[in-house]
């Protein structure tokens, strides 16, 4: 991710959409990086804290051996009228407390860095809303182009639509409020009808192979923030 950007960068920006893009993706890239430096900081920490808490088990048990083994010797100095020997107690003490200390501070950490987590999880999140909304913003232009074409076409096509719709009214009306008279004198309009009433469905239906245009759209410019898509682009069809 780290070397795309790096070279999407040395291209420079085509328009201030497409830097905005670039620019949030950057940013996300950065932000889920964070992420999962701290996952790996927290993974670190709590096995850091397993070992820690059983550095702790075997201190304790050595000072509790160190304790044994010091009364033990102090009971045969006494019996033999000796000086009691040195005892390891003490810095077996010493161990346990430098062993205790380590494990707090390694559980400090690990419930730091899990609090942590939670920001940068929602840095994160704001990341990818602005990159949604980069996105979003990138489409504008093919949307605006989109709705251009549609103005232009609805302006050659309102004039047949209304005449087809007036017509539809007219064949749907009584017999006595309607132009075309009875139903027995529709009947030579009715295969004409027929075809327009296809016609209405053609001209309304959804072309499948399109619906996921912006989809793909929205996809490519994630591939190439710098890609040129407009309405020819979305048109086209998968081969």
């Amino acid at each position: 991710m780290a070397a795309a950007s790096a070279q999407l960068r040395e291209k420079a920006p085509s328009n201030p959409l497409r830097e905005e893009l670039l620019a949030a993706f950057e940013d996300l890239a950065t932000a889920q990086a964070e992420c999962e430096s701290v996952r790996a900081g927290i993974d670190r920490a709590r096995l850091a804290y397993r070992r820690a808490e059983t550095t702790v088990k075997e201190a304790d048990k050595a000072l509790s051996e160190a304790q044994e083994k010091h009364t033990w010797a102090t009971a045969e100095a006494a019996i033999d009228n000796a000086k009691p020997p040195l005892s390891g107690v003490r810095a077996a003490r010493q161990r346990l407390a430098d062993a205790k200390d380590e494990a707090d501070a390694a559980l400090a950490a690990w419930r730091q860095l899990r609090d942590r987590l939670h920001d940068f999880e929602r840095a994160a999140e704001s990341a990818k809303s602005a990159v949604d909304g980069a996105l979003n913003a990138a489409m504008v232009p093919a949307i605006e182009e989109l709705l251009g074409k549609m103005r232009e076409l609805n302006r050659e096509m309102l004039p047949y639509r209304s005449l087809l719709c007036a017509l539809f009214s007219e064949f749907d009306r009584p017999p006595r409020d309607s132009i075309v008279g009875s139903e027995r004198a529709k009947r030579p309009l009715a295969y004409v009808m027929a075809q327009a009433e296809q016609l209405w469905h053609e001209l309304t239906a959804v072309d499948r192979e399109v619906v996921g245009a912006w989809e793909n759209f929205r996809a490519r410019l994630r591939d190439d923030p710098e890609a040129r898509i407009g309405l020819a682009h979305l048109l086209l069809r998968k081969a």
